[in-house]
């Protein structure tokens, strides 16, 4: 039989592990706490930062009582603007036709400051809002164009047909959220 055993030499010397043993303690490991810890706090800074964009509170989990304050579930203000607003619609002068376009698209905007949506306009606030929670929100959103179409180009006036058709979905959203009787 033949002797390998000179062919390998199995032994080694034992000061290079423990000279990496002192690297790895003094020097790599700092260095991956150091990185974890940095990791961890991006990581948290992240998350605060999206985490109320993901999880944005939706008006269904507001009840009418407490987006108003009070005791009484709807706002008898509110609700005598919201009337005064379709009576705009009974007189179908082109001017009380627009007012009353204007004036829903604003209740509605107050309905959502008062239910805690942030945003500097409208749209913004709409924006917060799942599609998926509100059957009515492609027509707000449709019934908000005709709204700027009307502040913002001049000699803009809206059909019968039109704002009728536009307050009806602000109605319907409000009603869906329960800031005025109905659904």
């Amino acid at each position: 039989m033949i002797d390998i055993s000179p062919l390998f030499d199995i032994s080694f010397d034992m000061s290079w592990v423990s000279t990496l043993a002192l690297f790895w303690q003094y020097s790599i490991r700092s260095v991956i706490v150091i990185v974890n810890v940095i990791l961890v706090v991006l990581i948290l800074y992240l998350l605060i930062r999206i985490w109320p964009r993901q999880h944005r509170i939706t008006l269904l989990h507001f009840k009418p009582k407490s987006v108003f304050g009070g005791k009484k579930p709807l706002d008898r203000r509110f609700i005598h603007q919201w009337q005064n607003t379709i009576k705009r619609l009974s007189k179908p002068t082109s001017e009380n036709l627009r007012l009353a376009v204007i004036d829903a698209d604003g209740l509605v905007d107050t309905f959502l400051k008062k239910a805690g949506y942030k945003g500097e306009h409208m749209a913004d606030r709409l924006s917060g809002i799942v599609a998926d929670e509100v059957k009515s929100l492609k027509r707000v959103w449709d019934a908000h164009l005709l709204r700027n179409s009307l502040v913002h180009v001049p000699g803009s006036k809206p059909s019968m047909v039109e704002a009728k058709k536009a307050v009806a979905a602000f109605e319907d959203f409000l009603k869906e959220l329960g800031a005025l009787p109905g659904n």
